[in-house]
């Protein structure tokens, strides 16, 4: 089949031949790409669809938290948090005498207040973050380390509203 063929093409003027292998040349290609770039191109429809729900999905959860976010301040009516507040909470929870330092740190664009206790027992911390908790308010950022390997924290802590 192939040695007939080969005669036939052998046969054609050279015209022809060049013309029948632009033909064969065109047609592989042409195929090739149409299997290669078609499927590439329903991948990518397939993948910006679900980039687009994605997106619509983002929006409505950012509308949700913002809903919450709203609702949740309307609904709790707190005092704005002071140094007398925190020295409030501290006696509470009977960690005044361990109060190193108290400072306001500007925090995410809202008024925050850096407190730092050394040698607090974690019961006593325990009970001091139960009350800011309790009343309402946020903790940016806590640090807990115990130097010494006993039961005395040393605690860097920025709490807001």
């Amino acid at each position: 089949m192939i040695e007939r063929l080969y005669f036939y093409f052998n046969s054609l003027e050279k015209r022809e031949r060049y013309l029948i292998s632009f033909g064969i040349i065109f047609v592989i290609l042409f195929i090739g790409i149409f299997f290669i770039t078609v499927p590439h191109y329903k991948s990518v429809k397939k993948v910006k669809e679900k980039l687009y729900q994605e997106i619509e999905r983002y929006n409505e959860l950012r509308k949700l938290a913002g809903l919450y976010r709203a609702n949740n301040k309307s609904s709790r009516k707190i005092e704005p948090l002071t140094l007398a507040k925190i020295n409030e909470l501290s006696q509470k929870a009977g960690i005044k005498e361990f109060l190193q330092s108290i400072r306001p740190v500007e925090k995410q664009g809202m008024q925050s207040y850096e407190v730092i206790i050394k040698g607090v027992s974690s019961e006593k911390f325990s009970a001091f973050i139960h009350n800011i908790k309790q009343e309402g308010y946020k903790i940016y950022f806590l640090s807990v380390k115990n130097p010494a390997q006993n039961q005395k924290l040393n605690v860097r802590i920025v709490l807001g509203d």
